[in-house]
C-alpha cells in the first residue's frame, strides 16, 4: 500500500491497523472489503499529512478534538475491560441459572384449529383484524354463535377419533392450516395470555375446550411438553448474565464518580428558544 508522502505499509502493518480499529470501523471494513477500506485509509492518511503541513494539528480546535476523542477511546477501553473481567460468566453460573428458571425454557408442542367469526359490518372495516394478522379466506363468514357451534362440533369429532391434522387442513382458518394445525414448540409469551394459560395447563394429548379470542375460537391440543436443552440456550444465558454483571459494574463505577448538574444551567425544562443561563460563579 502506498500513500502520498511516500508512506508504505507492509501486509503485517496493515493487518495490525485493521485489528486495532474500533468496533464501528471494523463493521465498515467488513461491509466494504479490505481493498476499498485500504483505499479510503490512504485518502485519510493523505489528508492528515496535508493537515500537518498546514499546522492544523497545532490549533486550539484540534487540541479540543483530540482531548474529546481521547476520553471516548479511554471510556471504550474501560468498558471492554469491564466486559472481560466483571462480565465473565462461568459454566457453573450458566447451569445454576438454567436449573433455577425452568419456566423460561418450558415449551409446549401445540396443534390447533381456528374458526373465525365476523365482527364487522360493511360500514365498520376497522372492526376486522388488521391486515396480515389473519389469513385471507374464501370460507363463508360466520357469526360468533355459528363459529362457536362449529368449533364445538370439531371438538366432538376429534374426541371421537378423527385425525385433528386432517380436520385442521380442511376446516382451520389459520396460517398453520396447511401444516395440519401444527404450531410447533411454543414458549410463554408467544401467544395471547388466554391461549398461553390454556396450553400450559394441558397435559400431553389433552384437548382444550374452545378458547375465544377477539376474532374467533381456537381448539388446541398439546402434543408434547419439554424443557429446552441447556445446549440450545446456554449462549443466550451467558450473554444475559454477562450483560447483567456489566450493568452492575457500571452502576457501581458511576456511583464512585458523583455528578452534580447546576440546576440554573440545566433546568428540568428548558423554555423553547431561550439559551441556558450562565452557571453561577
Amino acid at each position: 500500500m502506498r500513500t502520498s508522502g511516500d508512506h508504505k505499509f507492509t501486509a503485517a502493518q496493515f493487518d495490525q491497523i485493521l485489528q486495532d480499529l474500533p468496533a464501528q470501523y471494523q463493521a465498515t471494513m467488513i461491509s466494504i472489503g479490505k481493498k476499498q477500506f485500504a483505499s479510503q485509509y490512504a485518502n485519510l492518511l493523505s489528508l492528515s499529512i496535508e493537515a500537518e503541513e498546514r499546522h492544523l494539528d497545532q490549533t486550539e480546535e484540534f487540541r479540543h478534538m483530540v482531548d474529546f476523542d481521547r476520553k471516548m477511546l479511554l471510556a471504550q477501553l474501560v468498558m471492554n475491560d469491564l466486559a472481560r473481567v466483571a462480565g465473565a460468566v462461568s459454566a457453573d453460573e450458566v447451569r445454576e441459572y438454567y436449573d433455577s428458571h425452568p419456566e423460561q425454557y418450558s415449551q409446549v408442542h401445540v396443534r390447533g384449529i381456528y374458526v373465525p367469526f365476523s365482527v364487522a359490518t360493511p360500514s365498520d372495516p376497522g372492526a376486522r383484524p388488521p391486515l396480515g394478522t389473519q389469513p385471507e379466506t374464501t370460507k363463508p363468514q360466520l357469526t360468533e354463535q355459528e363459529a362457536q357451534t362449529k368449533i364445538q362440533d370439531l371438538r366432538r369429532r376429534v374426541e371421537s377419533g378423527e385425525d385433528m391434522a386432517a380436520l385442521a387442513k380442511a376446516e382451520s382458518d389459520h396460517p398453520t392450516a396447511s401444516a395440519g394445525g401444527d404450531f410447533g414448540f411454543l414458549m410463554r409469551g408467544q401467544l395471547a395470555p388466554e391461549l398461553t394459560d390454556t396450553i400450559f395447563s394441558l397435559a400431553p394429548g389433552q384437548l382444550s375446550e374452545p378458547v375465544r379470542d377477539r376474532f374467533g375460537f381456537f381448539l388446541l391440543r398439546v402434543e408434547e411438553k419439554r424443557v429446552q436443552p441447556l445446549l440450545e440456550v446456554q449462549a443466550a444465558i451467558q450473554t444475559n448474565l454477562s450483560n447483567l454483571k456489566l450493568q452492575a459494574s457500571m452502576q457501581k463505577l458511576q456511583q464512585s464518580y458523583a455528578v452534580t448538574l447546576n440546576p440554573r444551567y440545566f433546568p428540568d425544562k428548558q423554555p423553547s428558544g431561550e439559551p441556558a443561563p450562565a452557571p453561577a460563579p
